[in-house]
Order: structure tokens, then C-alpha cells, then sequence
């Protein structure tokens, strides 16, 4: 069997990986990455001008190596990034919702002067936040301090039902005056206590 052609270490390189260049640019857009994602990155960028040299065959599996790596990396990175910022957003819409509860509450108690003012925009926040509770638990991703229960995933059509409830009793309440509201507000209450009773850590 006749020999085959040697195989250049730049041509391979043009059929294998992207340019180096590319690889540089990448390190330029994510310059937050942790340490070792730089020096994997770093490890790539010099493999590849190497490789683009023709210094080394073997360069090409290193590349391929070291390409996957980091990619798998920044993609873990990316997605622990992602799911952290739906928590906090998660987090900070439910203490919307419990200072506009609490608002609310004040006012019918007598705590604080009834404004309808600050009634209607209590509920307005109540509302908003209770209709964005399936799309802010959609991600199943929690952490100890959000105090959201795993079984919400497993148990999510009963989860979503109770949301749906709450953000019915939130679209009820009657802010127009201090009698009305008082009638209203108990409802969002004792919607949101059920739901935590089951869902939310103590």
C-alpha cells in the first residue's frame, strides 16, 4: 500500500479549529472568566499559533483537546451565570411582594394612613409579581438561601395552580378605599401562605 501524503499541521488546523485569532477574541469578550478558563484559553491561542506554524502535528489533537475543554468550561460558567441571576431575580420579586403585602396590610390595621395611592401601586406590584411566578421558577435551580423547595419541580402543576391563585387574588384586591381593601387583602394572604407552607423553606 503506497504511503499516504503527509498532512501539513497549518492545513489541518484550517479544517479543524478556527483561526487563532478567533480563539484571542473570545479571551477579549469574557474578560471576567475565572483563572483557569484564561489560562485554558491562553493554552488554546498558543497551541493554535503553533499549530498555524507547522511546528507540530500532534498539535492538532492538543487543540481539539484543549478546545473542548474550554468550551465545556464557559458553558458551565455561562449557565451557573444564568441560573444565579433567575434566582436573585426570583428572590427580589418575592420581597416585592411581601413589602407590598405588608404595605397593604399596615393600611387596614391602621399602622399607616390609607392612601390610595400607595394602595393601587401595592397592588399593581402584587399583581405583576404574582403573574411572573411561573416564568421566575421555570429554571429547576435553587440554592439554600432562596429557600424555594425542590418539590416545587416535582410537584409543578400544583405549584403552578396555587401561583395561578395567587395572582387571581392579587387582580381582586379593591384599593380604591380602606373598607374594601380589608375585605380583599386576606385572600392574597392566605394564598401565599399555603403556598409556602408547602414550597418554601422555614
Amino acid at each position: 500500500m503506497p504511503a499516504l501524503p503527509p498532512i501539513s499541521c497549518a492545513a489541518a488546523w484550517r479544517i479543524s479549529a478556527p483561526d487563532p485569532g478567533g480563539i484571542r477574541i473570545v479571551h477579549q469578550r469574557r474578560p471576567n472568566l475565572p483563572a483557569m478558563s484564561i489560562r485554558i484559553l491562553r493554552l488554546i491561542a498558543g497551541a493554535g499559533r503553533a499549530v498555524a506554524a507547522g511546528r507540530c502535528v500532534c498539535c492538532v489533537l492538543a487543540v481539539s483537546l484543549l478546545l473542548a475543554t474550554a468550551i465545556l468550561t464557559t458553558s458551565v460558567i455561562a449557565g451557573d451565570r444564568r441560573s444565579y441571576r433567575m434566582i436573585a431575580a426570583r428572590v427580589a420579586d418575592m420581597h416585592t411582594a411581601q413589602s407590598a403585602v405588608e404595605t397593604l396590610a399596615d393600611m387596614t390595621n391602621g399602622r399607616r394612613p390609607f392612601d390610595r395611592r400607595a394602595a393601587r401601586a401595592a397592588g399593581q406590584d402584587l399583581v405583576s409579581t404574582m403573574a411572573a411566578v411561573p416564568k421566575r421558577f421555570r429554571p429547576a435551580v435553587t440554592v439554600q438561601a432562596s429557600r424555594a423547595r425542590h418539590r416545587i419541580w416535582s410537584h409543578w402543576p400544583d405549584f403552578l395552580a396555587r401561583a395561578r391563585a395567587a395572582e387571581r387574588a392579587a387582580r381582586q384586591l379593591r384599593t380604591d378605599d380602606r373598607a374594601r381593601l380589608r375585605g380583599t387583602l386576606p385572600s392574597v394572604v392566605v394564598t401565599c401562605i399555603h403556598c409556602h407552607q408547602i414550597y418554601r423553606e422555614p
